[in-house]
């Protein structure tokens, strides 16, 4: 189990900092089985951003926003990826679906 979760975790990042770099940067993090990333560019935007993950989840993508989550509703723009239930080939292909929505 370690090692698919390292896996998961290694395309997860790996596309954020790279493919998504322009879009995301990681809030660092060692451990667990979520990803923390501030969003930037045209997901800057707290209800562009909200819109793109209603959109993801209503495609089948499970994702929140900070604010979603966050314990006050004032936070960076950001979203909380999870990636316990995913296969790591599935990770890039959801953020497509995540930035198509």
């Amino acid at each position: 189990m370690r090692n698919t979760c390292a896996a998961r975790h290694h395309a997860l990042t790996s596309a954020l900092t790279g493919r998504f770099a322009d879009l995301t940067a990681l809030v660092p993090s060692a451990a667990g089985l979520h990803v923390t990333a501030f969003t930037r560019g045209p997901l800057a935007d707290p209800q562009a951003l909200a819109d793109h993950a209603a959109g993801a989840r209503a495609s089948g993508v499970a994702i929140h926003t900070l604010a979603e989550v966050a314990a006050t509703r004032r936070t960076r723009p950001g979203l909380v990826f999870g990636y316990g239930s995913i296969s790591a080939p599935d990770i890039e292909p959801g953020l497509d679906r995540l930035l198509r929505s």
